[in-house]
């Protein structure tokens, strides 16, 4: 998923039983939550795992991620339109998710 503007939904981009997704250069702003990755109570209907999310601008969201019983997803280089604190995930059951490096915007310390 690609090059998309995500306007005034209540969560942003949302994986449901998604695998080996690669999310990038999206603009997601006036969100709850920027980018919400589940399971399945199923896993016959599939496993939200393997997905890189990274170089997106974020603006204006209460949370950057929350993700509950995924596994091996990455999240980095995501330009935020403010202090970077503001991204704080919520990890419930998770298991190997990478989280590094969320950018203010118009920064180049990175």
């Amino acid at each position: 998923m690609r090059g998309n503007l995500v306007y005034n939904p209540e969560e942003g981009i949302n994986l449901w039983g998604s695998p080996d997704n690669e999310i990038y250069n999206n603009t997601i702003r006036n969100v709850s939550t920027a980018f919400y990755l589940s399971n399945p109570s199923s896993s016959n209907i599939g496993v939200t795992v393997g997905n890189k999310v990274y170089k997106n601008n974020v603006d204006n969201v209460e949370f950057g991620v929350a993700s509950f019983d995924t596994e091996d997803n990455e999240f980095f280089n995501i330009d935020t339109d403010g202090d970077p604190h503001d991204m704080i995930q919520y990890l419930i059951n998770t298991l190997k998710t990478v989280s590094s490096r969320w950018l203010p915007s118009r920064s180049s310390e990175f």
